[in-house]
């Protein structure tokens, strides 16, 4: 059920259509929906590579040789979990900010 009791502001009268209901108890509930992480965009190699200048650049970082296959694939595990553990973060730090109404 939906709040609506008039405002008078002035002269002029309102009407409150605040999206939050009454429960049964008397109190507010908040409509506001349930944290998504979904909606938390994932890392993509591009953006943790370009702070070293790119992939190659990644890859030396780390002593690792672009021309090695064996580097070549060790670099991407790195680079997988660096991801998962930004994405992390951001989750973490998005989910923060959802608690504090911001």
């Amino acid at each position: 059920m939906s709040d609506q009791r008039p405002i008078r502001m002035g002269g002029m009268r309102f009407t409150n259509t605040s999206s939050n209901s009454t429960t049964s108890n008397g109190t507010r509930a908040n409509t506001r929906p349930p944290f998504d992480p979904s909606s938390i965009p994932y890392p993509t190699n591009h953006e943790i590579t370009k702070s070293y200048g790119g992939h190659n650049y990644f890859m030396l970082s780390y002593n690792l040789k672009m021309y090695d296959e064996e580097d070549f694939e060790y670099s991407k595990q790195i680079l997988e979990e660096i991801k998962r553990q930004v994405y992390e973060d951001r989750v973490e730090t998005a989910k923060e900010e959802y608690e504090k109404g911001g």
